[in-house]
């Protein structure tokens, strides 16, 4: 015999004994049959682990148990978290039981625990997938009441990824931890943390994926409102998403139509709709006209809407003059009576009318008698000073006793004293003198007709509805001045209260007409601009509170909602229509339907990726053969007329887009269900992953 060193047909060294005569082709065929497996011999199969005597007869005593009809099940509680570590707390209670009772009841720890393992392999091996599947919802459930780490701070999805796979691990580790048995437990709760860990942070991911798809599948096959089926898809779901992010409630949108009354629109009630329509206005299309058309035509009407609110407030326009002559007639009919009754009162000197007629010179009184004699009275005054020889050195000025004075003279002798008040300097001592003199001698000849209540004498009656002498055109001129010289509320407030009722009107229109003249005279290089000059006068709080003077609070504050209101609508009309290229507008080209025309002012790229977008836009549109871009302008269109429309239309589509609304937070609440169904059916995947890499070590 011999020994050959061959290589096989498959490349293993081969050592062959054979005779010495044997040929090259015995030898190979001897090779072959080594080589190549006889097909009729069963393949090996894998090494299976070795059970021991007890393992073995825990399996007969559950097999047993199960033929009895008492088969272990798979239970939700295998997985929860610590599921795994139930079989050793099982087993722990059975042997502290069987010590306590010196082993009547429960069997010692390594018999116990070779009992729950032996229940665990006849699950295993005998659970249907859908008994397996119910435990499992069912831990899923159980498990919802376990906390979760909150390390990563914020509602976006990388700290949502975060925190999940931080709790993925932390659980991994624990259930890891629960299978196999000494040092075995230390590499098994390694092997978890890592399943639960990368479980833990794909799961996030495919359930918020599987969420957003839903929800955009279920919103954007919804059958639209019947307000807004006439546009297109894209218009309202973009006018709905500026909606939702401008956060325009149905309670905000209320009080913004409110606030902004039937010319307000939907561009002027957030950031994103207004940013969205300075887009549209500044993107070549067919929605370009649109906005702008719409936005120039209510700019046009707003200083007729001005007018309107000042004459709500302080009246119409009027001829000044022939108003205050009118007014004055008017007045002195309805005085008259009043008046009359006051000139046939014969009033007697007292001490304390006295006292008031020894102050007053005696131009006054000469002057009195001119005003009684112009007015076509001929009788002499008995109200006059004598010629009193000791006035020299006591300084004291009589006057002549020899009949009652009627009131009439009192009248004309306080508009002499009015007079000479009116002619010193205004703000003079002098002026302010004679002022006081005046008041001093109505206030007592007032007190002697009527002590109780010396208003209404007939005297202040008549005055209170007539005011004195020239009173109206001063008032009136007083009232002219009020916003142009931006008179300190404090002033307007004592000069009202020197007015009587038909000159605080003629005081009122004044300022109306002094308003008036603000706007007519305003004007820019660009035209008239009355509106923007009659807000800048009505803007600031000391005109605010000089209008509640003059007009009364309620009227006050219609007048300064409607300025409110305008001032907003002007700033949206610069911000749109004035404002160079900005952050916004660039950014909301983005947002633009592919296909969409270039912006107004073209501005280069601020990135690469801005770049690629736009080149990518137009060149998909041309191969498209322009197809994309009549769509998009189809879009634009209508979202311009959603964002600009006014009064009844702007309500219509507004409840209609509350209405889809609704119907999309119904959708986000199902989406968020999906979503954390999904996470915590992801999250509970990792048990039977774990078991299956640690399922070859003993239980």
């Amino acid at each position: 015999m011999a020994t050959f060193h061959v290589s096989g047909p498959d490349g293993a060294q081969y050592e062959v004994n054979a005779p010495d005569n044997a040929s090259d082709a015995d030898i190979m065929a001897y090779v072959q049959k080594s080589a190549v497996p006889d097909p009729k011999t069963p393949a090996a199969q894998p090494e299976q682990p070795q059970r021991s005597d007890l393992d073995k007869r825990m399996d007969e005593r559950v097999a047993k148990e199960a033929a009895g009809g008492f088969a272990p099940h798979a239970s939700p509680a295998q997985y929860l978290p610590f599921g795994s570590w139930l079989d050793e707390a099982s087993a722990g209670i059975d042997a502290g039981l069987n010590k306590v009772s010196g082993g009547r009841i429960g069997a010692p720890y390594d018999e116990a625990k070779a009992y729950q393992d032996a229940r665990q392999r006849y699950i295993d091996n005998n659970a249907s997938g859908l008994e397996k599947g119910a435990a499992m919802v069912g831990g899923v459930v159980a498990s919802a009441p376990f906390g979760a780490a909150r390390v990563f701070r914020g509602t976006t999805l990388l700290p949502e990824i975060g925190n999940a796979a931080l709790t993925g691990a932390g659980y991994g580790a624990l259930y890891g931890g629960g299978e196999g048995e000494g040092e075995n437990r230390v590499l098994n709760a390694v092997k978890g943390a890592a399943i639960g860990g990368t479980v833990g942070g794909v799961a996030p991911v495919v359930a918020r994926g599987i969420g957003n798809a839903v929800s955009y599948a279920t919103n954007r096959g919804a059958t639209l409102p019947p307000a807004l089926q006439p546009f297109e898809r894209g218009a309202v779901n973009r006018v709905a998403d500026d909606i939702a992010s401008s956060g325009l409630t149905p309670q905000r949108y209320a009080q913004e139509a409110q606030e902004l009354g039937p010319q307000g629109m939907l561009l002027d009630m957030g950031e994103d709709l207004r940013g969205s329509a300075e887009t549209l206005a500044n993107t070549h299309g067919p929605q370009l006209p649109i906005v702008r058309g719409e936005l120039n035509a209510r700019r046009a009407d707003a200083p007729d809407r001005i007018r309107a609110g000042v004459d709500r407030a302080l009246g119409p326009e009027r001829n000044l003059g022939q108003f205050v002559e009118a007014v004055n007639t008017g007045a002195r009919q309805a005085a008259q009576p009043h008046y009359e009754q006051f000139h046939n009162t014969s009033i007697p000197i007292t001490p304390e009318i006295q006292n008031v007629l020894d102050s007053i010179p005696a131009s006054a009184f000469n002057r009195a008698q001119t005003l009684a004699r112009a007015d076509g009275y001929r009788q002499q005054f008995r109200l006059r000073p004598v010629n009193d020889p000791m006035q020299a050195m006591t300084g004291v000025q009589r006057t002549a006793p020899e009949a009652v004075p009627t009131g009439l003279e009192y009248d004309y002798l306080k508009r002499a004293v009015d007079d000479l008040a009116r002619s010193a300097e205004r703000g003079s001592n002098e002026a302010r003198i004679y002022g006081n003199l005046a008041r001093q001698l109505r206030t007592t000849v007032d007190t002697h007709l009527n002590a109780a209540d010396p208003t209404q004498s007939s005297w202040a009656r008549g005055r209170a509805i007539a005011g004195d002498g020239l009173e109206g055109r001063e008032a009136a001129e007083l009232g002219s001045t009020v916003f142009t010289s931006k008179r300190d509320p404090n002033i307007v407030a004592d000069e009202l209260s020197n007015l009587s009722q038909a000159g605080q009107t003629m005081y009122r229109h004044g300022a109306r007409n002094n308003l008036r003249q603000i706007m007519g005279r305003a004007a820019t290089n660009f035209g008239t601009n009355g509106d923007a000059t009659a807000r800048r006068a009505l803007n600031s709080e000391f005109a605010r509170q000089n209008v509640a003077q003059i007009a009364g609070g309620r009227n006050a504050n219609h007048l300064a909602r409607m300025v409110d209101a305008e001032n907003r609508m002007a700033e949206s009309f610069n911000e749109i229509m004035r404002n160079s290229a900005t952050a916004r507008r660039q950014a909301g080209q983005s947002r633009l339907p592919v296909g969409a025309g270039a912006p107004v002012n073209t501005e280069a790229p601020r990135s690469t990726g801005e770049l690629v977008f736009a080149i990518a836009r137009r060149g998909v549109n041309a191969l498209m053969n322009n197809a994309l871009g009549e769509r998009a302008g189809r879009i634009m269109a209508d979202q311009a007329r959603i964002l600009t429309a006014r009064g009844i239309d702007r309500d219509t589509y507004v409840n209609a887009l509350i209405q889809l609304a609704n119907h999309r937070q119904t959708t986000a609440a199902q989406r968020d269900t999906i979503i954390r169904i999904l996470n915590a059916v992801g999250q509970n995947t990792r048990q039977p992953l774990i078991e299956s890499q640690t399922s070859a070590q003993a239980n």
